[in-house]
Parts: C-alpha cells; structure tokens; sequence
C-alpha cells in the first residue's frame, strides 16, 4: 500500500515503528534566532515539543543573552525516543526572570520556528541545521472590568486559525478588574476573549469577547503587523444583563 493513501495516525504508526527498528537516535537542530524588540532578558529558551497527545516538551535548552536586540545561534539535542514523527521549536524569552519552565507564562515572549502564529512542524527523524526565525514584537493593551462577585479572570489570544494549543496564549490572570499587556504577538489576526467566574463555582463561569456579547458569537478580529502596538482591547464584564455560560470546549468548536 502506498503511504500517501494511509490515514495519518496510521502514517505516525508507521513511522514510529520503522524508527523503533532502526533505532532511536540523538537528534540536532541549531540555527539563529533574533529579536528586534526592546524587552530586555538574560536567558533565552529552546524548548523541542513533541506534536503528539498533550504537546510534551522534550527538552528545553537555555541560552544567554547579552542585550537586546539580539541575533544569537542556538542548538539543542534531544532523543527521539518515544518522539512522535513530527515536533515544534519553540523560543521563551524570559523577561519576567520567572524562569523558562512553561510556554504558558504570561510575562515571557514566545515564539516559534516558522515566525508565525502557528508554528512549522519539523521532521524528529533526523538533524537540521539552518533553521533561523525570529521572535514576535507586537503587542496588545487592554484591560477587563469585572462584575461585582467575580473574583477570577483569564484572559486569552488566539489567532484567526482558531485557539489550539499553540496559536492560543494565556494574557493575564487576575482577581480583580485592571489593565493588561501582551508583549511578542506574531503579525497575524487575532481575537481577544476573557472567562470570568465567582468564588470558584464552574457553572457561574462566564466568557466575553472583545466586542462581542456574551457567549462570543461573534468577536472582532484584531488585525497586527510586526512592531504594532495596539491599545483599547477592553473586556467589560460589568454589564447588568442576563449572561450565558460557556466553556474552552465551546470556543475551540467555534473556532476550528
């Protein structure tokens, strides 16, 4: 049978098992990555995440860093055993100095191989050199207004290719109303949404659009270019009217 008629988990099964045969192996990527922004760091990370299940970090590699701007090499090894065929590179600058351990803080900028909102998946099965990108620089200001009684809210970015576990970001986690920055936003279009909830009750949980009423029906795109900083995304949960609750399930089925 002819790969390019197999389904793609069985395509992965494949390859998983030839590789199995063959044997694992220490794999190598090294490249530049660069940064024109003004956020200054000390530490830059190169984080290998497997694609497969719930997007594992195989390994991350720190780097130093002198001064911004900056275009520095990196390399990172890591071994693909147990790796599915296809990975992500992915880049924490840290500059909160809170550390490198996740891809979800909302202090550091993250970018990706392929310098987009999503990222270009990379082969596991052998090494590559040449693989240069650059960090984003855009930015969204904004602030939410809570509803009196919430006392916890989430607010979220995701790109116009829908919120999955790479195009979407965690902005700002906050108990009360305030203002709220993401700096390192690749050029693209992007949506802006905040869950808000009261005293830990789930059901009570509530989910605003930027521009949109309740349930997010339908949110008004955010458009970016490289370096544009974009002010007034505002989250306003003080409206004294009947809301309707929703879940992250509901928005990644909106948005698919």
């Amino acid at each position: 049978m002819s790969l390019r008629y197999l389904r793609p988990g069985l395509l992965a099964s494949v390859l998983l098992s030839a590789r199995a045969v063959l044997g694992a192996a220490d794999i190598t990527f090294s490249g530049q990555i660069s940064y024109s922004g003004t956020y200054d760091a000390d530490t830059l990370c190169v984080a290998v995440i497997d694609t497969t299940g719930d997007f594992r970090i195989v390994t991350i590699v720190p780097h130093h860093v002198d001064a911004v701007p900056f275009q520095i090499p990196y390399s990172v090894t890591f071994d693909n055993a147990g790796v599915g065929p296809w990975v992500v590179l992915g880049v924490i600058l840290d500059t909160d100095l809170s550390g490198c351990g996740s891809l979800d803080t909302p202090g550091d900028i993250v970018g990706w191989y392929g310098s987009a909102p999503e990222p270009v998946f990379i082969s596991s099965a052998q090494s590559q050199s040449g693989l240069d990108f650059f960090l984003p620089t855009a930015e969204i200001h904004g602030s939410v207004e809570l509803y009196p009684g919430f006392d916890q809210v989430d607010v979220i970015i995701y790109s116009e290719q829908g919120p999955s576990g790479f195009s979407s970001r965690l902005v700002h986690k906050a108990t009360s109303s305030g203002p709220f920055e993401m700096h390192g936003v690749y050029a693209g279009t992007w949506f802006v949404s905040g869950f808000a909830c009261c005293n830990g009750i789930p059901e009570a949980r509530r989910v605003l659009c930027y521009r949109d009423n309740w349930g997010c029906s339908g949110p008004t795109p955010i458009p970016l270019v490289d370096g544009q900083v974009v002010t007034g995304i505002d989250l306003n949960f003080n409206i004294p009217t009947a809301v309707q609750g929703s879940s992250w399930g509901r928005i990644k089925r909106l948005y698919r």
